[in-house]
């Protein structure tokens, strides 16, 4: 299933909530699947996923759970958590980057489109050097 954006989306929900309230939380990457995207398992973007939390709340991953796979959108009437805002920043401004780390406590989201996903199948968590540009 193809719902990276949904982890890196949620994800930064998760470390934001971590870094101003300093508890954990876990919350439902399936419901983004299933009630915010366009192409749910096909991909789609961390912006439509915020925007649906921050519109609709979001449930707890016990209450929701992960199943790879695309259902209907049945989110349980359990406590929903939203945001009140997100931003997104130009990838080349590493200046604003820093400032929205440091400054705001901010958390980043980032999503790689890649086409040779069999260049990563056996990826080593080492760093990649590419000269190509």
């Amino acid at each position: 299933c193809g719902s990276c954006w949904a982890f890196a989306g949620v994800a930064a929900v998760e470390s934001a909530y971590l870094a101003f309230r300093n508890q954990s939380i876990n919350l439902a990457e399936q419901e983004l699947v299933d009630c915010a995207a366009r192409r749910g398992c096909h991909g789609d973007t961390i912006p439509r996923g915020l925007d649906y939390i921050q519109q609709n709340g979001i449930v707890e991953e016990q209450a929701y759970e992960y199943n790879a796979r695309e259902n209907n959108c049945e989110p349980p009437e359990n406590p929903r958590h939203s945001i009140e805002q997100y931003c997104q920043i130009d990838h080349s401004n590493v200046e604003l980057i820093k400032t929205a780390l440091d400054k705001y406590k901010s958390a980043v989201a980032v999503i790689i489109n890649i086409h040779n996903i069999n260049a990563f199948r056996h990826y080593d968590g080492s760093y990649v050097i590419t000269t190509d540009r």
